[in-house]
């Protein structure tokens, strides 16, 4: 990868697909730090071809006598780097006027410069020769909260997070659907939980403007064959409601289920029920286009439509599920089953 022979996707592609077809999916840290395989890898080649800059650098610095130096700056620096990003120091620390390079940025360590997933790196710099790379406008420019996400300004760092996350959850969605898929168990939800969480990143990114980053989305295993079989899986298992929502069908409603989800089950005593969970998954009520047989919930709407309300208790036991009529809202969202 140092000689230019390939990229580095193709460098962390290859070994993502070396220790799977070897059976690691996770590595564990001395620390007890749990990561997936995408992501030790990518962050180990990428720090790796940093660091091996960085020596080299020195190597040169050594070279040239030169002591001073000066790190690069970049919008999106975590709040750590910020502080030191587009700086002068002096490797020896013997400079008055500038601080000392290692104690400054933490090089050679793993949260400082050219440390884990750090995105900087340094140059000779000979003051009198050289002209500062940044001023100290545009290293304030860079702090701006100039992205804006559902009416909340971020500086780009934050909304970088916001875009991490997202992609970590669809890795998620794409893990446990290759892992449903292989014990031959029903992959609907999944599949209908990895679209919402694609849809959600695609939403974000044409709001703030940011950059898709495909390859920060891969996991060994989901090629485009999985992919394909996903996403016919989910045009076939899902449906939206009157009102535009996902509606995700499958064969046996349960307590746990999407986050912030509905399902849709044919009930064997007839009619639909529609269930609805919260963001912790659970689920919150269930909402019938008819009354099942049942004498008690028969008064209820014109066919014995009706909601049933989940309550829980402090430990998280379900303690009842009591009927009632649909609200305005409800019916309103529903017309397509009633």
């Amino acid at each position: 990868m140092n000689t230019g022979a390939f990229s580095y996707q193709q460098a962390i592609r290859r070994a993502i697909l070396d220790l799977a077809q070897n059976g690691l999916h996770s590595v564990v840290y001395p620390s007890g730090h749990k990561d997936t395989i995408e992501v030790a890898v990518r962050r180990a080649v990428l720090t790796g071809v940093n660091q091996t800059a960085a020596k080299l650098q020195l190597a040169r610095m050594d070279e040239l006598g030169c002591d001073l130096v000066e790190t690069t700056a970049h919008a999106g620096a975590r709040p750590s780097h910020a502080v030191w990003q587009g700086r002068i120091f002096s490797r020896s620390g013997t400079s008055r006027k500038y601080p000392d390079f290692a104690t400054s940025t933490g090089y050679g360590t793993g949260a400082g410069l050219c440390g884990w997933n750090c995105r900087h790196n340094f140059y000779p710099y000979f003051e009198g020769l050289n002209k500062r790379a940044y001023t100290g406008q545009q290293l304030k420019d860079f702090e701006k909260k100039e992205i804006s996400y559902k009416g909340k300004d971020y500086t780009r760092y934050e909304a970088s997070q916001i875009q991490r996350e997202m992609e970590r959850r669809i890795r998620k969605s794409k893990r446990e659907y290759l892992a449903l898929d292989a014990a031959g168990l029903d992959t609907s939800q999944t599949a209908a939980t990895l679209a919402k969480r694609r849809q959600a990143l695609k939403d974000f990114l044409k709001e703030t403007g940011l950059r898709q980053d495909n390859f920060r989305e891969q996991v060994a295993g989901f090629g485009k064959s999985a992919a394909a079989k996903a996403r016919a899986e989910f045009k076939s298992r899902t449906l939206t409601n009157a009102s535009g929502k996902l509606i995700i069908i499958v064969q046996k409603s349960n307590i746990k289920g999407p986050p912030n989800g509905i399902t849709q089950k044919n009930n064997a005593k007839g009619g639909i029920d529609r269930n609805y969970y919260g963001f912790d998954g659970k689920q919150i009520k269930q909402i019938s286009n008819n009354d099942h047989g049942h004498k008690a919930e028969s008064h209820f709407g014109k066919h014995g439509e009706h909601a049933h309300d989940y309550i829980y208790d402090e430990k998280g036991n379900l303690t009842g599920r009591p009927s009632r009529n649909l609200t305005g809202a409800e019916r309103e969202e529903n017309l397509d089953i009633l």
